[in-house]
């Protein structure tokens, strides 16, 4: 994101269950003053995606705890679709220290810490069973990434400008 150019950046997760046809509308939102669009999936639809059990218990789970210890005004950060002003989005990707699922989680973080305007866009996703996500092997870091997130703030490696009030 830091090397990326235009005045709008995106990204969406590399399985690109979330159409580009959103783009336009998340632009519309970028133009009139949001600094930041996060997509937001329809939970009773994409649980009735979801085939896996582990997976809808993984993803509660994740949701529980980011609301509990870091972020808890966001309805879904794990959406794959994500639009920025370019000045908003260096602002955080040059404080982010997470590379694991929960980067999303420290982006929009940053975001409310940095007073961004953000704002949730519902979208649409295709099922992708062909998933990289392991719940054994990601779960556990993924948690503990969503503490990360919070002690990293306490411990000011964000750098967040004084003005700004803690969340």
């Amino acid at each position: 994101m830091l090397a990326a150019r235009g005045a709008f950046l995106f990204y969406v997760d590399a399985d690109l269950n979330i159409s580009p046809d959103h783009v336009p509308h998340a632009l519309e939102h970028l133009q009139n003053g949001a600094d930041v669009v996060a997509g937001q999936r329809r939970l009773s639809t994409y649980a009735g995606q979801e085939r896996s059990f582990g997976r809808l218990f993984a993803g509660a789970l994740v949701q529980a705890s980011r609301r509990a210890i870091v972020l808890p005004v966001i309805r879904d950060t794990q959406a794959g679709f994500k639009g920025f002003r370019r000045d908003t989005a260096r602002d955080i990707f040059e404080r982010t220290h997470i590379h694991s699922f929960a980067f999303d989680i420290e982006v929009l973080f940053l975001a409310r810490q940095l007073r961004a305007v953000i704002v949730e866009l519902p979208v649409t996703t295709e099922y992708r069973p062909d998933s990289t996500y392991n719940l054994r092997k990601h779960l556990p870091p993924f948690l503990r990434d969503i503490l990360q997130i919070r002690l990293n703030y306490l411990r000011g490696a964000y750098r967040i400008p004084e003005s700004q009030p803690p969340s």
